[in-house]
Protein backbone atom coordinates (compact mmCIF):
# COMPACT_ATOMS: atom_id res chain seq x y z
CA UNK A 1 0.00 0.00 0.00
CA UNK A 2 1.04 3.20 -1.12
CA UNK A 3 0.62 6.68 0.86
CA UNK A 4 0.74 9.67 -0.88
CA UNK A 5 0.59 12.81 1.28
CA UNK A 6 0.23 16.55 1.30
CA UNK A 7 1.09 18.85 4.13
CA UNK A 8 -0.58 21.35 4.69
CA UNK A 9 -1.82 23.64 7.06
CA UNK A 10 -5.89 23.32 6.70
CA UNK A 11 -6.14 19.71 5.59
CA UNK A 12 -10.06 20.05 5.61
CA UNK A 13 -10.09 23.00 2.61
CA UNK A 14 -7.09 21.42 0.95
CA UNK A 15 -8.89 17.67 0.77
CA UNK A 16 -12.25 19.80 -0.10
CA UNK A 17 -10.06 21.41 -3.12
CA UNK A 18 -9.19 17.99 -3.66
CA UNK A 19 -11.63 15.69 -3.90
CA UNK A 20 -13.49 17.17 -7.80
CA UNK A 21 -9.83 17.16 -9.34
CA UNK A 22 -9.00 13.74 -7.97
CA UNK A 23 -12.78 12.34 -8.78
CA UNK A 24 -12.35 13.69 -12.37
CA UNK A 25 -8.63 11.81 -12.26
CA UNK A 26 -9.64 8.86 -10.84
CA UNK A 27 -12.54 7.90 -13.29
CA UNK A 28 -10.58 7.30 -16.28
CA UNK A 29 -9.06 4.43 -14.00
CA UNK A 30 -12.61 2.91 -13.23
CA UNK A 31 -13.18 4.63 -10.02
CA UNK A 32 -16.41 6.60 -8.85
CA UNK A 33 -16.66 8.82 -5.86
CA UNK A 34 -18.75 6.43 -3.14
CA UNK A 35 -19.30 9.07 -0.21
CA UNK A 36 -17.17 12.33 1.51
CA UNK A 37 -17.30 13.54 4.65
CA UNK A 38 -16.14 17.01 5.91
CA UNK A 39 -12.22 15.40 6.31
CA UNK A 40 -12.77 12.43 4.22
CA UNK A 41 -13.24 10.69 0.89
CA UNK A 42 -13.54 7.67 -0.73
CA UNK A 43 -13.35 6.45 -4.25
CA UNK A 44 -13.93 2.54 -5.22
CA UNK A 45 -13.50 0.58 -7.89
CA UNK A 46 -16.44 0.18 -10.46
CA UNK A 47 -17.30 -3.00 -9.85
CA UNK A 48 -15.28 -4.11 -7.23
CA UNK A 49 -16.20 -2.23 -4.17
CA UNK A 50 -13.38 -4.31 -2.03
CA UNK A 51 -10.63 -1.77 -4.20
CA UNK A 52 -11.07 1.39 -2.21
CA UNK A 53 -9.18 4.96 -2.47
CA UNK A 54 -8.95 7.20 0.59
CA UNK A 55 -8.02 10.51 1.07
CA UNK A 56 -8.38 11.58 5.05
CA UNK A 57 -7.54 15.24 6.05
CA UNK A 58 -5.54 14.98 9.80
CA UNK A 59 -4.35 17.62 12.02
CA UNK A 60 -0.76 15.15 12.55
CA UNK A 61 2.51 15.98 11.78
CA UNK A 62 1.62 20.02 11.55
CA UNK A 63 -1.63 18.92 9.31
CA UNK A 64 -2.10 16.77 6.48
CA UNK A 65 -3.95 15.38 3.34
CA UNK A 66 -2.96 11.47 3.49
CA UNK A 67 -3.90 9.16 0.50
CA UNK A 68 -4.22 5.55 0.30
CA UNK A 69 -5.40 2.24 -1.82
CA UNK A 70 -6.95 -0.53 0.41
CA UNK A 71 -7.96 -4.21 -1.15
CA UNK A 72 -4.92 -4.28 -4.00
CA UNK A 73 -2.25 -2.05 -4.50
CA UNK A 74 -2.04 1.15 -6.39
CA UNK A 75 -1.64 0.94 -10.13
CA UNK A 76 1.78 2.81 -11.35
CA UNK A 77 -0.63 4.71 -13.63
CA UNK A 78 -2.78 5.68 -10.63
CA UNK A 79 -0.68 6.85 -8.53
CA UNK A 80 1.08 8.96 -11.34
CA UNK A 81 -2.44 10.42 -12.09
CA UNK A 82 -2.68 10.93 -8.25
CA UNK A 83 -0.12 12.77 -7.44
CA UNK A 84 -0.13 14.77 -10.15
CA UNK A 85 -3.21 16.24 -9.23
CA UNK A 86 -1.65 16.60 -5.11
CA UNK A 87 0.91 18.71 -7.25
CA UNK A 88 -0.87 20.88 -8.91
Amino acid sequence: MRDIRLHTRDPVVALAELVPRLTAALGPHGFIAEAAGNDWAHWVREGDDSVVLRAYASLSDGGLVSITMTGAPMRAEVERDVRRVVAS
